[in-house]
């Protein structure tokens, strides 16, 4: 596995289909790509002050904290090229 450790925060809307399945998508990915990963859940159903501090305005959006710099995706993550590309995972 990686060495670097990998932080994502993923905003959600409780269990909306997309949130699932963004959840599910990145968890495959860190498995397939041999990522060492810590993702943090924040669902903004329980928590919307949230949304506006951290300048959320569409759901789900994932956000990789580490590695920097830091970089915002939004969906259901279901494009794995794109994704993977965007996250400089290769």
């Amino acid at each position: 596995m990686s060495e670097i450790r990998w932080k994502f925060k993923l905003y959600t809307f409780g269990n909306s289909h997309k949130s699932i399945t963004a959840f599910e998508n990145l968890k495959l990915y860190c498995k397939n790509y041999q990522i060492n990963y810590e993702i943090e859940v924040i669902d903004l159903r329980l928590s919307p002050q949230l949304a506006e501090r951290d300048s959320i305005v569409v759901i789900p959006t994932l956000v990789r904290l580490a590695p920097s710099p830091a970089i915002k995706l939004i969906g259901d993550l279901s494009d794995e090229q794109k994704v993977v590309k965007l996250l400089k995972v290769v």
